[in-house]
């Protein structure tokens, strides 16, 4: 401030953001605390969850959660706070979870039944992704194998916070996938940019079958952890063979994208549509038009003209089919010189 002999009262201040202001996809979240709180409590800042759970402590998960959360994102936060550290209760905590609008939802208990509860759930939600961590016993490619969904991502190794104990991982990896611009990127090389340390680091031809099976795997790169690439653990078919069609999270990030967008879309002009072929047409252009948006914005790269027609049994319900291409980002160049001297 410049100071000057006028008489007067003059002011300097500082703006400092409260998070990092990467917003994006809502987040639920099913951890210890030790505050009383019923049901799920949305949470949108740091000191409003503070004042709903309290500071952060060893029992108090929750908060090392949503502290680390909100220093790298500013999403909207579906809070289930567990004071029992039960099955009952952590699956009780995930049916409310699964009730609300998150699109992420992720736990801090370690438990096989409980990661194979939620994969349960998420086969029967619409557009909603699991993240578990690992199980302190069991092989991460083993562990993921056994979930084998396309809605369920596997994070590794365990992430802490100086001076904290809580496994940190999963609420990175879904604060990275919330705050995702490109989807067809599949997350390769996101990195966090709060301090935090990994609890080993993988030797690389234990990397590669990790990510061969579908596993999120954490590494250190010039003090800057950082996401290998973006997985879910759907790598095998119902007969244990290879079906990688999965395997890639910006796929189910695309469809999580494309199909909730048309179908929005759809609801909002039904109530303008007649059930005559003015109205089927006005379908078909509203579609396509969408369709060109997503190709534009480079999440898929082509489709097939949508077929619209009347049921035939129900002349008031519109059947609308379409078919498109996922746009998938490159994650590797291989390059290949043949040098003559």
């Amino acid at each position: 401030m410049t100071k000057t002999m006028r008489p007067g009262i003059y002011t300097d201040y500082t703006i400092t953001p409260v998070s990092s202001g990467r917003s994006g996809r809502a987040v639920g979240i099913a951890a210890r605390t030790t505050a009383e709180c019923e049901g799920v409590q949305v949470v949108t800042t740091l000191s409003q969850a503070k004042r709903i759970f309290g500071e952060s402590s060893e029992e108090n998960v929750l908060m090392q959660m949503l502290t680390v959360l909100f220093a790298e994102s500013s999403p909207v936060v579906y809070a289930a706070g567990v004071t029992e550290d039960t099955e009952s209760a952590y699956q009780a905590a995930i049916d409310a979870l699964c009730e609300t609008d998150a699109y992420l939802i992720t736990l801090d208990r370690k438990s096989l039944s409980t990661y194979q509860y939620l994969r349960a759930k998420l086969s029967v939600k619409e557009e909603k992704l699991g993240i578990v961590t690992g199980i302190e016993g069991t092989a991460p490619d083993v562990l993921a194998n056994t979930l084998n969904h396309e809605r369920v991502c596997l994070a590794v190794p365990e992430v802490t916070a100086p001076g904290q104990t809580a496994d940190l991982s999963g609420i990175l990896l879904a604060v990275l996938i919330s705050g995702c611009d490109e989807i067809s990127g599949n997350l390769n090389g996101e990195t966090v940019e709060k301090a935090l340390l990994l609890s080993e680091q993988y030797p690389e031809e234990k990397i590669e079958s990790y990510l061969t099976n579908g596993i999120c795997v954490f590494e250190e790169r010039a003090g800057v952890i950082t996401l290998i690439r973006g997985m879910t653990t759907k790598t095998k078919d119902d007969a244990g063979g290879s079906d990688t069609a999965y395997r890639n999270l910006g796929i189910i990030l695309t469809i999580d994208t494309v199909i909730p967008a048309l179908r929005e879309l759809l609801r909002e002009k039904l109530n303008l549509l007649q059930n005559n072929q003015a109205g089927l047409n006005t379908i078909l252009s509203l579609v396509v038009c969408r369709l060109d948006d997503f190709v534009d914005e480079g999440l898929i790269s082509e489709y097939q003209m949508p077929r619209i027609s009347l049921d035939a049994e129900d002349s008031s319900v519109c059947i609308v089919e379409t078919a498109f291409t996922v746009r998938q980002g490159i994650s590797s160049i291989y390059l290949t010189a043949h040098i003559s001297i």
